[in-house]
This record gives structure tokens, C-alpha cells and sequence, in this order.
């Protein structure tokens, strides 16, 4: 139903081209399968430790949903 409209399904991290940006706009979700708490430090964030770790919610399954848009230039931007 959603594949005449660019849906690709779900992909993990592992396959993913993380060296080619999506050429078009479209919404995307970053998914959890483990109930596990993340190991959270310096090195895996670019952000504060503390209000991060404060904020986790257990058992989230959906970490983040985001957008990527055509910038004036025509290149994908999130």
C-alpha cells in the first residue's frame, strides 16, 4: 500500500549506506528491539551525559522520528 509512495520497509542500522543520503524527503524513525537500557557514554553521544541518561524512558521502542526535506540547493537536508 505505502510502496507506491517510497515506503522501503524497516532497515537496520547494519544495512544501511551510511555514506549515501536519501535523495528525496520523506520521515523516518529510529526503532529499539532490546529492553535493555543503552550504554550511554562520551563516546556514543555528542551530547551531556547526565540529562540524557535522566531522560531515557524505559522500555521505549521508538528513540527518535525524524524529517528529511529538499533544501534550496536540492540536496536532502534532516
Amino acid at each position: 500500500m505505502l510502496e507506491h509512495v517510497g515506503f522501503v520497509g524497516i532497515v537496520p542500522f547494519a544495512e544501511t549506506k551510511t555514506s549515501v543520503a536519501p535523495s528525496t524527503p520523506g520521515l523516518y524513525a529510529v526503532l529499539r528491539d532490546s529492553g535493555l537500557v543503552p550504554e550511554m557514554t562520551e563516546s556514543t553521544t555528542s551530547s551531556p551525559l547526565q540529562p540524557l541518561q535522566k531522560r531515557w524512558v524505559d522500555g521505549a521502542s521508538i528513540v527518535y522520528i525524524g524529517k528529511a526535506g529538499i533544501s534550496a540547493a536540492g540536496s536532502c537536508d534532516t
